[in-house]
């Protein structure tokens, strides 16, 4: 049963959600399909061995004008009754997926929600831990039993091909910095910068 995972958050979103992507690829026994918003989450998961498909959608163009609407119909229909979770949190998106699946005629007991989980104590847990708790819960329309749950616990975490490595090697190198140890700093994002 393949898991279909929704996310239409920004890079830094898209990066935490692959912690789940193994945890799920585990219990249900089939890589995920991956739902987001942006060209740039194709590239991001490409070679993920927790990850079948992408299918991306514009954040402005209307989606039902968008190529992967209809392709994402035909997958949410082959992979029924396989699980649904939704790791959305912004409003404006959420309205944005709850009319996918409506519109796709997709039964409302297959689907999670980020959003619906009780909110955490201040200060309680990291979004990745949010997002693995979600991860560990069953949808109503599936039976929790056929599906164990995994004793994994994971990580975000991406994979680098050759070419990217070959690449980022002679950046390195014409930089002298090949062998040396960096130190990656990511001081805000968009919503904290804008």
């Amino acid at each position: 049963m393949q898991p279909t995972v929704f996310g239409f958050g920004r890079l830094g979103d898209m990066v935490m959600l692959s912690a789940v992507l193994r945890s799920l690829h585990q219990r249900f026994g089939r890589r995920c399909l991956v739902v987001g918003a942006g060209s740039w989450n194709a590239g991001l998961y490409q070679g993920h061995t927790d990850v079948d498909r992408v299918l991306s959608f514009s954040r402005h163009l209307p989606f039902m004008l968008s190529v992967a609407w209809w392709q994402l119909v035909v997958a949410l229909h082959r992979n029924g009754p396989g699980p649904i979770y939704v790791f959305e949190r912004s409003p404006r998106q959420l309205v944005r997926i709850r009319r996918m699946l409506f519109l796709s005629g997709i039964d409302a007991a297959r689907c999670l929600f980020i959003g619906d989980m009780a909110d955490p104590i201040e200060g309680e847990s990291h979004w990745v831990d949010r997002y693995l708790q979600l991860a560990q819960l069953t949808p109503p329309a599936i039976d929790a039993i056929d599906y164990p749950l995994s004793a994994a616990r994971s990580a975000p975490r991406l994979c680098v091909s050759d070419p990217e490595r070959v690449a980022r090697d002679s950046w390195l190198r014409a930089h002298n910095a090949l062998g040396r140890k960096l130190v990656l700093l990511q001081p805000g994002n968009f919503r904290t910068m804008s």
